[in-house]
Formats: C-alpha cells, sequence, structure tokens
C-alpha cells in the first residue's frame, strides 16, 4: 500500500488480503493477543531483523502527518479482503476500502488468517479472481 501511495504511476492495482491497515489500535491488538493461541501453527523461518525492520518502517510511515490525506487521494484501485475467521478485526480494511477513492472491501468466508498455508485452493482462487478483475 505505501508503495501504491508513493508511486501510483508504477502501480495499476493493489490487492491487500488479511491486513491489518494503517494504524495501531489497542483495541484491534487486543483482540489479536487474545486469541492468537488459537490460530493454525504454520512453521515458517523467522528472522527477527527483517522483522523489527519492517516493524520500524510501517511504524515511520503511519505516523506521517499526510498519511490519511495521501490515502484519501491515491488514484490507485484497491481491493481489500478479509479472511472470515481471521482473528484480526476486519474493521481495519473496510475502513480503508471506504477511504481510498477506487476502495472495494470482501471477505472470504470460513478461512483463517494464513488460510495461504490452510487452503491453498481457496487462496490461488481469491488471488487470481482478484487480479481477473483490476
Amino acid at each position: 500500500m505505501r508503495y501504491a501511495v508513493e508511486h501510483p504511476e508504477a502501480v495499476a492495482a493493489l490487492v491487500g488480503i488479511a491486513g491489518r491497515g494503517p494504524q495501531r489500535d489497542r483495541t484491534w491488538s487486543e483482540a489479536y493477543e487474545a486469541s492468537k493461541a488459537t490460530e493454525p501453527f504454520v512453521d515458517i523461518d523467522w528472522v527477527p531483523e527483517v522483522h523489527a525492520a519492517l516493524g520500524e518502517s510501517f511504524t515511520e510511515w503511519i505516523h506521517r502527518p499526510s498519511l490519511w490525506r495521501a490515502l484519501a487521494d491515491c488514484s490507485v484501485p484497491m481491493h481489500f479482503i478479509a479472511a472470515g475467521n481471521d482473528i484480526r478485526p476486519a474493521w481495519s480494511l473496510a475502513q480503508l476500502a471506504e477511504l481510498v477513492p477506487r476502495g472495494q472491501f470482501s471477505t472470504v468466508p470460513g478461512v483463517p488468517h494464513d488460510f495461504w498455508f490452510t487452503h491453498p485452493e481457496v487462496w490461488t482462487q481469491t488471488v487470481t479472481n482478484a487480479c481477473a478483475a483490476v
């Protein structure tokens, strides 16, 4: 999303799946923390330095005074897709879809956050459909 906002001429469209949006909200974080142990285990390599660098960059970006204006003015079509059984609240994605001029929001029912791992066929179809709609 950041790249689309900062370089709209280079982006045809954005598809965001099971994200969180540019916010650090306590209620969102509390819901996530309260239920994260219920999520399926996905064994992936975790590189703490990479995660820390991404977190710092994200935090810097969401604290920019011009962030919401830039999003509201961004001409790039954006489709935000929530996983229906994600423990992460989807309201932030729905808000983004309402904010950006060419935003769309949808939900894939019955799948968790990591449905690329747990439901690969549904993931493939979701991504294929979203990209074909661009």
